[in-house]
């Protein structure tokens, strides 16, 4: 018999919630749903307006929603290291291109140049360091709480038990980001294509707070 840790238990659950989420979203029209889609949408039109249909939802943060709709927008707000494809496929993003270590406990992703903010500002590999760290941290009262393991260490911040500085993720420098998992994951490319994994902006949170 095959025992799995209340954690794995938890991740996997999450994991096919999302798969689920995903196939329903995958049978809308592709123009209204992906990345690729919108920008050619808005490249040959540029002043048109995206409508996009919702019911209410209680944030945008990606930290701290699980609202469907909320991270419908999320979608067209934010921008992840990877997406899924409409074949369902992982494709870069953000990351141009990763590399994983032989043992499958190394990711090392390359932001591609280009990506901004809204006010100018690149999006760096920090940006995702500092929301992964944030999000994680269970003093920071986000609601409800994805796992974030298998990155090294989460279980045991996400129990107070660690800083969340441990967490196994680290900006090398502007576009390297390098993320350290406690054991090999092939799902793991799924979950960084999720709402939890997307970059924030640690000086506006620092400046103006998380409302």
């Amino acid at each position: 018999m095959i025992r799995l840790g209340a954690w794995r238990i938890v991740a996997l659950a999450v994991l096919a919630a999302l798969l689920l989420d995903i196939g329903g979203v995958d049978r809308l029209p592709a123009a209204t749903l992906t990345a690729d889609a919108t920008d050619a949408v808005l490249a040959a039109e540029p002043d048109q307006q995206v409508r996009i249909a919702v019911g209410p939802f209680t944030t945008l943060d990606p930290g701290a929603t699980f609202d469907a709709d909320a991270r419908h927008l999320m979608a067209h707000l934010f921008e992840g290291l990877v997406r899924r494809a409409e074949d369902g496929a992982i494709v870069p993003h953000i990351a141009e291109s990763w590399e994983i270590s032989p043992d499958g406990l190394t990711y090392t992703f390359h932001l591609r140049d280009g990506p901004t903010w809204s006010d100018g500002r690149p999006i760096t590999a920090g940006d995702f360091e500092w929301a992964w760290k944030r999000n994680v941290d269970p003093t920071v009262p986000l609601g409800f709480v994805v796992p974030m393991a298998p990155v090294a260490n989460a279980r045991q911040i996400e129990a107070g038990a660690m800083d969340p500085e441990t967490l196994g993720v680290n900006a090398t420098d502007s576009r390297t980001l390098v993320v350290t998992l406690e054991e090999p994951a092939a799902y793991f490319l799924v979950l960084v294509s999720t709402w939890r994994f997307l970059p924030l902006r640690g000086d506006v949170i620092t400046a103006y707070g998380d409302t």
